[in-house]
């Protein structure tokens, strides 16, 4: 029983708005797949080596393995070679593997990373996308306020120290990103960009809105299907029929290493893929 002891205000009433009739799919934009490892024996934690798919649903576009910018010309050269010799299977045919560095990959304007993920409005995915980001980031630190539990990252590129050592956007129109850590996996998304100098919404926008991003940490969406809170990123593949497949912690920046990344980011694309199908049902 309720008891009213006046009219309720309408003035503010909205009717409920009706759920939408189509999910968005894996297969219905264009998404990239990252894994990011450290280097082998460097203490503290550097980035050590990283691997990417452009992926539509199942099918692959292309992939890119990207190496510190520090990384010797040899050593760069020797990794061309591995990879023009492991092909990727793509749908236009056997493709090499790209070799990109951290600065060309992140690139704010046009790199892989901002066509596809920021401008192009695209899926980006991984596992523990804290690590991959945390260990890419050119700066990072803490948020304050209520946020004082998340993190801000500067990508390369991204942003830039100013004299007083806070950092800031280099442009209006690319934004650091925003992570908190979640009971499994991270909440990743772009920060908003404000208004640019002339006083106009700065930053990409979609349907009007602001974007955000929209990230896909497989370790959150499988235990959100598996339930399976302690597993690994093996045990979750095993749990949906997958070889248990480890993701590297650490790794060489050679052909070694490659390998073991490239086999990585195959095995987050097969994961997320029977994910989409698994939430499909």
């Amino acid at each position: 029983m309720v008891n009213v002891r006046a009219a309720p205000n309408l003035d503010a009433w909205r009717p409920p708005v009706a759920p939408p009739t189509h999910s968005p799919r894996l297969a219905d934009r264009v998404a990239l797949v990252i894994v990011a490892s450290a280097l082998l024996s460097a203490i503290p934690e550097i980035f050590g080596l990283a691997a990417c798919l452009e992926i539509v649903g199942r099918s692959v576009l292309g992939g890119v393995i990207i190496v510190p910018d520090d990384l010797p010309r040899a050593v760069r050269a020797n990794l061309l070679r591995w990879a023009k010799r492991h092909p990727l299977d793509t749908i236009s045919g056997p493709r090499p593997w790209s070799v990109l560095t951290l600065s060309e990959f992140f690139e704010p304007y046009s790199g892989l990373f901002a066509r596809r993920a920021y401008s192009g409005a695209s899926w980006c995915i991984g596992a523990d996308l804290g690590r991959v980001f945390g260990l890419a980031a050119e700066h990072w630190g803490g948020r304050h306020g209520p946020n004082v539990d998340s993190w801000v990252v500067w990508l390369p590129g991204w942003g830039r120290q100013h004299a007083d050592g806070r950092w800031m956007r280099r442009t209006p129109h690319r934004p650091p990103l925003w992570m908190t850590a979640r009971r499994v996996g991270w909440q990743v998304e772009f920060a908003p960009c404000g208004k640019d100098q002339a006083g106009q919404p700065a930053g990409k926008r979609v349907g009007g809105r602001v974007w955000r991003g929209a990230f896909i940490d497989v370790m959150s969406l499988a235990y959100a299907l598996d339930a399976d809170r302690g597993a690994s990123f093996a045990e979750h593949c095993a749990n949906f029929g997958l070889d248990a497949i480890e993701l590297p912690l650490a790794v060489t920046p050679d052909a070694a290493g490659a390998a073991r990344m490239t086999e990585a980011v195959t095995a987050v694309h097969a994961l997320v893929f029977a994910l989409d199908a698994e939430a499909a049902r």
